[in-house]
C-alpha cells in the first residue's frame, strides 16, 4: 500500500512556522479578534480550551502527546516547553550533533504545518463560520 503525502503539509510548514512565532495563526481567539464572528472558540482538537496558538501548540492535551511522539521518534529528550518561544528555541539546549538538530527541527515544523492543515480543514469540517 502506497502512502500519498499532501503537498500542502510542505508548504504550510514554512507558513504555520512564521504565523506561529508571529502570533498569527488563525486559531479561534485571533478570528474573534479579527472580528470574524465564529460559533465556538474552542479547541478543536481536545474541546477542553480556548483556541489560542499557546494552547494548540503548548498546553493542549494532544499537543503533549504529539511532542512526545516526536521526542521518543527522534531520541531526544521529552519536549517540555511552557511558550510558543520556548518551543521554537528548542533546538538550542539540545546536545546532539548538528545533522540530528536540523533532523529534529525539519520534523518540528513538519508537525507544525500538519497542525496548520488539520486546524483549518476542522474549521471548515465543523462550519465554525458563520
Amino acid at each position: 500500500m502506497a502512502i500519498r503525502f499532501d503537498r500542502r503539509i510542505f508548504r504550510e510548514s514554512g507558513q504555520a512556522s512564521w504565523r506561529m512565532e508571529m502570533d498569527k495563526f488563525p486559531t479561534g481567539e485571533a478570528l474573534r479578534k479579527r472580528n470574524i464572528m465564529i460559533e465556538d472558540s474552542t479547541c478543536p482538537l481536545c474541546g477542553s480550551d480556548e483556541e489560542t496558538s499557546e494552547h494548540l501548540f503548548i498546553s493542549c492535551s494532544i499537543a503533549f502527546i504529539v511532542w512526545n511522539g516526536v521526542s521518543s521518534w527522534c531520541k531526544i529528550p521529552n519536549i517540555f516547553v511552557f511558550s510558543i518561544t520556548d518551543l521554537l528555541g528548542i533546538l538550542a539546549g539540545l546536545r546532539v550533533s548538528e545533522k540530528k538538530k536540523e533532523a529534529v527541527q525539519g520534523i518540528i515544523m513538519l508537525v507544525v504545518g500538519v497542525y496548520g492543515v488539520l486546524e483549518t480543514t476542522l474549521n471548515f469540517l465543523t462550519l465554525r463560520l458563520r
